[in-house]
């Protein structure tokens, strides 16, 4: 039901409702698109009333802005613990290149395996990678809660690396670089599961994965410090 009939099962019951239709914006906006999904598939897939949308969202354009919130929510929840490590190991005098280096590798795999083994990432990636093409109103939310402070984070520990300043264009496109190396897994999965003849990534893949994107994060800094 779109409100619940007590006052006591409100938060419950509505909060039930609310991520129920968030779950189904995930799925069908990433598969569908804006556009072609409608209100009605929203309601239908999430198991509720139509009324329940302007009810918790306004409208179909306030869903949409709540999905991306809540991808946004959800990457900041689980690489937060990363980011704030490496905001304290900036703040240090004492910070050298060979923690810059350490520091880079652990963020960029706290993102890999974000994105890798969350079964619920590929839906995230649908919906960014459309924003990303052709950005609505909803890119700014996720671009000033999460996309903004990952990609200065990474291009400051880059910095670090090759002593030039975090907004220098180096640093930034190498940034862009290693995080679509991240992204590329997901929007081109299924080409790399044909190319290996399977159905799912195994423990065995995932880790060579994280192994060789180690090796591509170091030569990403090594060619142009030694340069």
């Amino acid at each position: 039901m779109a409100k619940p009939m007590t006052e006591e099962n409100f938060d419950t019951r509505g909060e039930a409702t609310r991520l129920a239709l968030i779950h189904a914006g995930l799925e069908l906006f990433g598969e569908y698109g804006f556009k072609a999904t409608t209100t009605r598939m929203l309601a239908d897939h999430a198991k509720a009333n139509v009324s329940a949308i302007p009810y918790y969202f306004k409208n179909k354009e306030g869903l949409y802005t709540g999905v991306v919130e809540y991808i946004a929510d959800q990457v900041r929840r689980q690489i937060g613990g990363t980011l704030a490590n490496v905001s304290a190991a900036l703040d240090n005098p004492e910070f050298n290149k060979d923690e810059a280096r350490r520091h880079l590798l652990a963020m960029m795999a706290s993102l890999s395996y974000l994105f890798l083994e969350n079964k619920e990432a590929r839906n995230w990636a649908l919906i960014l990678l459309k924003e990303q093409i052709k950005p609505s109103a909803a890119f700014d939310v996720v671009y000033d809660n999460i996309m903004r402070h990952v990609h200065q984070v990474i291009s400051t520990l880059i910095a670090r690396v090759l002593e030039c300043k975090p907004d220098d264009n180096i640093a930034i496109i190498k940034t862009h670089m290693l995080i679509g190396q991240i992204l590329i897994f997901l929007s081109a999965r299924e080409t790399l599961l044909r190319r290996l003849g399977v159905k799912e990534l195994t423990p065995e893949y995932l880790q060579m994965i994280q192994e060789l994107l180690e090796q591509h994060v170091l030569a990403c800094v090594q060619v142009a410090e030694d340069a």
